[in-house]
């Protein structure tokens, strides 16, 4: 299963910028994060295009700090400066801290339910 992120958009300086989908090499852009993740899903081969979606509400938590956030959203940026540029090492590790951090937020969601 491919690993799909969805970003706010923060190569423009409004909220109307939209979203940035991203899965391995592809990137897309849409007006709304769904929007942003079908156009992604045009680029996929079938393989790739298999996926679970969460989503979060982008806010600090005890899974993912503050600190954690400001810095991913400052790779984010540098990263989409650049975007002919592959992803820094550094940000494809706060990717995969907030994918863990998104394993362990669902735990403890299941674990409340139970």
């Amino acid at each position: 299963m491919t690993t799909t992120a969805i970003f706010p958009d923060m190569s423009g300086t409004t909220p109307e910028s939209g979203f940035v989908a991203v899965s391995g090499s592809h990137r897309a852009r849409g007006r709304t994060a769904g929007a942003a993740l079908d156009a992604l899903t045009g680029q996929l081969t079938d393989e790739e295009s298999a996926s679970l979606i969460m989503v979060q509400s982008m806010q600090p938590d005890r899974f993912f700090n503050a600190a954690q956030k400001e810095r991913l959203e400052q790779l984010m940026q540098a990263w989409k400066e650049s975007p002919e540029t592959p992803p820094s090492a550094e940000l494809l590790a706060m990717l995969d801290e907030e994918l863990k951090a998104t394993i362990e937020r669902s735990k403890a969601l299941l674990n409340q339910r139970s």
